[in-house]
């Protein structure tokens, strides 16, 4: 009696966590799904930001160097005009 009615028992425990599980299962693909899609989306805006950050960089850098040839050449002229 006792072995019939473990069997049973487990019978209806296994098909409950089935059941369950399924749903546990669809549940956490759809979190790691979301998760993915939110990594995704701020890889995607990392790119963009570092490719802003690159620009503001390099006319930064385009700016100062202009900024020193400028003061290169008025050095250059108020030394010539001292000779």
């Amino acid at each position: 009696m006792w072995n019939v009615a473990g069997q049973l028992l487990l019978g209806v425990l296994g098909a409950t966590v089935a059941y369950f599980g399924k749903d546990f299962i669809a549940d956490t693909r759809d979190r790691f799904d979301k998760l993915d899609n939110k990594i995704e989306k701020l890889a995607s805006n990392d790119a963009r930001l570092e490719a802003k950050l690159d620009a503001k960089f390099d006319a930064l850098i385009h700016s100062q160097l202009l900024d020193r040839v400028a003061r290169l050449e008025d050095d250059r002229m108020s030394s010539s005009r001292g000779k």
